[in-house]
């Protein structure tokens, strides 16, 4: 009996370390996957690299190029393209040659130089039309997620100079497309061209929060009008991200794939409170805070997490909860216990958080700010939401998702997916039909915010549960 039952245990343990490894390598598979590479960055080969002897050929040619190059547009583009060429050229070295530390370097330097070219060549678009610039501020735009995502993924495997200095550079290009909005265009449409470009990107399991990660280095760039605008964005893709988290095996690894994710604890920390804040099942919501507690206790351990960082994190929050407070007091603003609720949660971490850093306890106050512009970030895009103002890009709220809507059902009948073929799509399209059906008939009635409130986020999630499951669907068919 005890041979037996030993053997059983032994089967047992052998099952769940098994469960282990497999988790552990499906984690790093989901994270390669959403790697950018050179094609990534339109470059199709990236040819002869720094270090080689003839590489001053190529930069000879890529002068040519500028000099032949006369309207204010196509000089912008060329220049991009060639950024894009020396981004390709810094994964190329450190692929291929990782301790190669004095030509990595010297790449790096020659990025940034061609990055100080290229917000020359941006600011000489001032007052030229919308319609020539157009398709260069979309590629701007492509360019400059991709390359911020690059250099998360590089900068842990180089030195601390060169880690310092791709931190530098992500900062420099991330300043150069904030200047965007208050140079070339409006925040409403600054806010659409990166909607479109973010949507056309290739789909991953994890580019929601990646996405997320890479806009959080705008907030202490931009305006207060331009902020509110990309809380809207990363609240769809905080939504669609929360959709993922339904599956059990995704939302069971969630802390190891975060955890080997490249990127800064502390922006992932920021990212995982806004995804927390809208999260209502209890299940998902202690898996991600198990996770976040995790990254949060190793940040704080490897210091990078200290006193500045907990700081930083405080003002941010207050800057926040200041914006908050000046729209509750606007006359326009939304009668809701909802949002009310929200300011209240957001001011009393806030108040933790200051109380924390006196204390010396950088973590905590660090985590409690972190909370705190969550809650805010969730109040401020509800006020917008409901205000009287247009948003969705010229769309309220109920047209946008009218249009989500219909889109889907277009997508549908393109892939011959049916209720025979595909039931489970065409059950949650029919909960998002009916649920549209009686959002619609509240706003007729002009019913209260927080009546409608949970009726968005559910039509919401429900509609990216269901682009979710066509785009698993694609990739099966796909392998197949």
């Amino acid at each position: 009996m005890k041979k037996i039952t030993l053997l059983f245990l032994i089967s047992v343990l052998g099952t769940l370390f098994t469960g282990v490894v497999f988790a552990q390598e499906d984690a790093a598979q989901i994270v390669k996957n959403q790697e950018v590479t050179v094609d990534d960055l339109g470059v199709s080969n990236p040819g002869i690299l720094p270090g080689n002897p003839f590489y001053f050929l190529k930069e000879w040619s890529r002068e040519v190029k500028k000099n032949l190059t006369f309207d204010a547009v196509k000089k912008a583009e060329v220049q991009l393209q060639i950024v894009n060429e020396q981004a390709a050229e810094i994964k190329k070295l450190n692929d291929l040659l990782p301790s190669s530390a004095k030509t990595f370097t010297k790449a790096l330097d020659s990025y940034d130089k061609g990055l100080d070219s290229l917000r020359n060549k941006i600011g000489s678009l001032k007052g030229i039309s919308a319609d020539n610039t157009n398709a260069f501020l979309n590629d701007l735009a492509d360019s400059v997620i991709k390359h911020i995502k690059l250099f998360s993924e590089i900068k842990g495997g180089v030195g601390d100079k060169d880690a310092e200095k791709i931190s530098a550079l992500q900062e420099k290009i991330a300043e150069i497309l904030a200047e965007v909005p208050s140079e070339l265009e409006t925040p409403d449409n600054f806010r659409c061209r990166l909607e479109n470009v973010i949507r056309s990107q290739d789909e991953n399991l994890l580019k929601d929060i990646t996405i997320s990660e890479v806009l959080d280095r705008f907030d202490e760039k931009i305006s207060k009008e331009t902020r509110m605008e990309l809380l809207k964005i990363k609240e769809n893709l905080i939504i669609n991200f929360q959709a993922k988290l339904q599956s059990e095996d995704f939302s069971g690894a969630i802390s190891d794939i975060l955890n080997q994710l490249p990127g800064n604890a502390v922006r992932k920390i920021k990212i995982l409170d806004e995804i927390r804040e809208g999260v209502s099942v209890n299940d998902i919501k202690t898996k991600l805070n198990l996770a976040r507690q995790d990254i949060l206790d190793n940040a704080v351990e490897t210091k990078e997490i200290r006193a500045a960082e907990a700081q930083k994190m405080i003002d941010s929050a207050s800057v926040l909860l200041g914006d908050f407070q000046d729209s509750l007091s606007a006359a326009s603003a939304p009668k809701s216990s909802v949002i009310s609720g929200l300011f209240t949660k957001a001011k009393f971490n806030l108040d933790q958080a200051k109380q924390a850093l006196d204390l010396n306890n950088y973590g905590q106050a660090f985590g409690q700010a972190s909370a705190s512009f969550a809650a805010a970030s969730a109040g401020l895009n509800y006020v917008s939401k409901f205000s009287l103002d247009k948003n969705s890009c010229g769309q309220d709220d109920l047209s946008a998702i009218k249009a989500h809507y219909d889109g889907i059902t277009l997508k549908l009948k393109d892939l011959q997916l049916n209720k025979e073929n595909s039931p489970d799509i065409f059950i949650n399209l029919a909960k998002a039909e009916k649920s549209i059906a009686s959002i619609s008939d509240l706003v007729k009635k002009n019913a209260k915010v927080d009546t409608l409130i949970p009726l968005y986020k559910d039509v919401k999630l429900t509609l990216a549960q269901i682009d979710n499951d066509i785009n698993e669907l694609l990739d099966s068919k796909k392998s197949d």
